[in-house]
């Protein structure tokens, strides 16, 4: 009868224990504030518009826009462009029959007219600028026919982590998603965020720039139109990956996908374990200079449908914390569990 006692005593103080723990979260939920900045969203919205956890951090580019004189750089145009090799044929003179080469300063050395600047022209238009030229002096009709022989401006370069990366030739306007599927698609270890653009400008210097490839398959970026000569470079990606723990079934590491999202994640790492508090996960994201800001993700909204489920991005780390209840319920069910066979011995 004492033992019983004994234990209905332990039962009556860990039950006072558990309830005057019920306005915690979890005993160290926010133990770390000095360690990382603590972003909670809550947000109560209404039916007429949702909101999301966590604001994009994709940085929107705008349209290129590019002038008349450098138009001419468009990969499927039919301007004559640096290195091309024209065939130049006028009618009944054998002598002016040629075929020269654009250097790199966009001259034809032609008979009789010297220099001939031809870039950005069509062959039509260079055709009626030599016309001119020669009826100016040399001859009172000239009849002139220009072909574009051959011609590198409809070539572009991607390389890095695409299945067939090369230099390809292509028909026509292609754009930077026309061109991934030339080169077969990205690999499975391609950073769809940080490519790389190189591209020459008017005054021959090459420009690098970053382009996000996730964005434009979105539609949140556009899907811009490729030049000659240009170079994309798809990196490769050592955070593809989405690191789940703490109170889930199965910590680990997983392979991000598009689109995935933090209750994927979760569901992905075998969901949340019993003892874990379901309302609220950390969510840590990697930032530019390669620190992490510390995020609380509200799944008792997005279960609600109040908040959308927020997309993960390369290198998201989720925490479920545990719930103190929870975890003290556990600890006072181990404690009692022993007190049906004590009270059978009592018997």
């Amino acid at each position: 009868m004492k033992i019983i006692i004994k234990y209905s005593g332990m039962l009556f103080l860990c039950f006072f224990l558990i309830f005057s723990s019920g306005c915690s979260q979890t005993s160290y939920y926010n133990t770390d504030n000095d360690l990382l900045d603590t972003h909670v969203y809550d947000v109560r919205s209404t039916s007429a518009q949702k909101k999301t956890v966590l604001q994009s951090t994709t940085k929107v580019v705008p349209k290129n826009n590019i002038d008349n004189n450098y138009s001419s750089t468009y990969l499927g145009n039919n301007l004559i462009a640096e290195q091309d090799i024209l065939s130049i044929d006028v009618y009944k003179n054998t002598d002016l029959t040629t075929t020269v080469q654009v250097n790199d300063r966009g001259y034809i050395q032609f008979p009789l007219l010297n220099k001939v600047y031809a870039k950005g022209l069509t062959p039509t238009q260079l055709s009626q600028k030599i016309k001119q030229g020669l009826e100016k002096d040399y001859i009172v009709k000239a009849f002139v026919n220009v072909l574009i022989k051959s011609s590198n401006k409809d070539k572009f370069t991607i390389e890095g982590s695409v299945n067939k990366a090369g230099v390809y030739p292509v028909n026509g306007k292609t754009t930077l998603l026309q061109a991934i599927a030339h080169a077969g698609g990205l690999s499975s270890d391609a950073d769809e965020h940080h490519a790389t653009l190189l591209r020459k400008s008017p005054n021959g210097q090459i420009v690098k720039d970053t382009i996000d490839i996730a964005a434009v398959k979105r539609g949140q970026l556009e899907d811009f139109l490729l030049m000659r000569g240009d170079r994309i470079v798809i990196q490769k990606s050592i955070y593809n990956r989405v690191t789940v723990s703490g109170a889930v079934a199965k910590p680990s590491i997983f392979p991000l996908e598009e689109g995935m999202t933090v209750l994927q994640s979760i569901a992905l790492a075998g969901g949340f374990s019993p003892l874990a508090y379901k309302d609220h996960v950390v969510l840590l994201r990697r930032q530019a200079d390669q620190s992490f800001k510390k995020y609380s993700v509200n799944i008792k909204n997005i279960r609600s449908g109040y908040i959308d489920d927020p997309e993960i991005q390369a290198d998201d780390r989720i925490v479920v914390l545990e719930s103190s209840q929870r975890v003290l319920l556990n600890e006072v069910t181990r404690i009692l569990m022993p007190l049906s066979a004590i009270r059978n011995i009592a018997r």
